[in-house]
C-alpha cells in the first residue's frame, strides 16, 4: 500500500481535476499545465502524467507517456502491477537493463 500525506493526495487530485477540465473544454488528449504534461486517451481509465524539468524533454516525454498509457490499457487497478508496467516501459525506452534503482 502506498502512503503519503493528505496534502499531497489533495494536490494530486486537484491537478488531475484541472487536467480533466482542460480535456473536457478542449478535447485535446495531450495537455500541458505549467510544468506538467498529461495524456488522456479516449479508451483507457488511466491518465499518465509527467512533470517536466526542462522543456527540451517535452517530445520524448509525450512519447513516453503515450507508450505507458498504451501499456496500461486494460490493466487492473493494482498499484504494484501498474508500477511494474511503468518500470518496464522506462527500461524499454531508455535501455535500462539492470540498475540499482529498479531492483
Amino acid at each position: 500500500m502506498v502512503s503519503w500525506p493528505q496534502s499531497v493526495a489533495l494536490r494530486s487530485m486537484l491537478l488531475v481535476a484541472m487536467m480533466y477540465d482542460i480535456y473536457n473544454r478542449t478535447g485535446r488528449h495531450i495537455i500541458f499545465y505549467r510544468r506538467w504534461v498529461a495524456y488522456i486517451p479516449e479508451d483507457s481509465e488511466y491518465i499518465v502524467m509527467a512533470k517536466l524539468r526542462h522543456k527540451g524533454y517535452l517530445l520524448p516525454i509525450v512519447g513516453l507517456i503515450r507508450r505507458i498509457s498504451k501499456a496500461l490499457k486494460g490493466a487492473p487497478e493494482e498499484s504494484s502491477l501498474i508500477g511494474k508496467l511503468v518500470v518496464r516501459m522506462f527500461r524499454k525506452c531508455f535501455g535500462l537493463v539492470s540498475t540499482r534503482i529498479f531492483r
